[in-house]
């Protein structure tokens, strides 16, 4: 019957498709051309979304009529803006479960908070308590970590990279391995998932299309950028911990450049699910730096 059922994922939900995520994800299922997808949209929103688009407006905090609208979904994919078990998101997760979608995709879709080191830091708390819920409501899910999504944290000051302004900040020695996407690699996987989701079903699945470190990219980006200018700082990982304990915005953010920059954070070298997809190519870091 598990087998029946798994088989049968085509008609998708998507939560917040209009988002850098949310986006990339509609276009991935768009392009490959095997399922009804329908975006859901917040009353009162003006995103925008691709024509020929099925969208419908939704208030999440109104669980029945968010039920009614998932009737006889397969799968719904949260790609809204939100810190783990948020209110909205538990809403959906209860949605889910009185109407009997199929699977639920949290909103998820980042570097691995799973492991020894990201358990330092207290926003991987919000993870685990997100996969605790659902488990507790018994709505069957796939959580999906993709590593960091290369071509966003490239465009702007985020990851130790301002390539607009050639400034680059390495963390400790600058050759920790970090697992990685391009966004539009993260609606191929999700596409990939939804087409077999069997492997997957009730657990966090850790894909990448490469790895990198920041002494491998920076020349890259140096001979596509110019060689001259830039402003070059170096940031011990003791200072990164440090600063990591207020709660700011700037202590959130050195929680991230924590799990990233500290070995064994978030590197997945053997991309044992890449392979159970059948997702064995490796993008190579000059294309990746080309999309960026």
């Amino acid at each position: 019957k598990r087998f029946i059922i798994m088989m049968a994922l085509k008609s998708i939900v998507i939560a917040g498709a209009s988002g850098h995520i949310g986006s990339a994800i509609l276009r991935g299922l768009v392009a490959d051309g095997s399922f009804n997808s329908t975006v859901l949209s917040r009353v009162g929103s003006k995103a925008v979304f691709p024509d020929g688009t099925q969208v419908v407006n939704v208030d999440y905090e109104d669980e029945a009529a968010l039920a009614s609208i998932l009737q006889g979904k397969d799968a719904l994919i949260g790609t809204i803006n939100t810190m783990g078990t948020s209110n909205t998101e538990k809403a959906m997760i209860r949605a889910c479960k009185a109407s009997g979608v199929k699977v639920y995709i949290p909103c998820d879709f980042a570097i691995d908070m799973w492991s020894d080191v990201a358990k330092e830091v207290s926003l991987s708390k919000s993870k685990y308590d997100m996969l605790d819920y659902l488990k507790n409501v018994g709505q069957p899910f796939i959580d999906i970590s993709n590593g960091s999504w290369f071509d966003f944290v490239m465009s702007g000051p985020h990851w130790g990279f301002n390539l607009k302004e050639k400034k680059v900040t390495i963390y400790g020695t600058g050759d920790v391995k970090q697992s990685a996407s391009t966004l539009d690699g993260v609606g191929k996987t999700v596409a990939a998932i939804l087409k077999n989701p069997e492997p997957f079903m009730n657990r966090v699945v850790h894909i990448s299309e490469f790895d990198f470190t920041q002494n491998e990219v920076l020349p890259i980006f140096k001979k596509k950028l110019g060689e001259d200018g830039w402003t070059i700082t170096q940031v011990p990982m003791s200072e990164v911990k440090a600063k990591m304990q207020t709660p700011t915005r700037e202590g959130i953010l050195n929680q991230l450049m924590h799990v990233v920059y500290t070995p064994g954070g978030s590197h997945h070298p053997n991309r044992e699910d890449n392979h159970l997809l059948g997702l064995t190519d490796t993008l190579p870091l000059e294309d990746a730096v080309d999309i960026a």
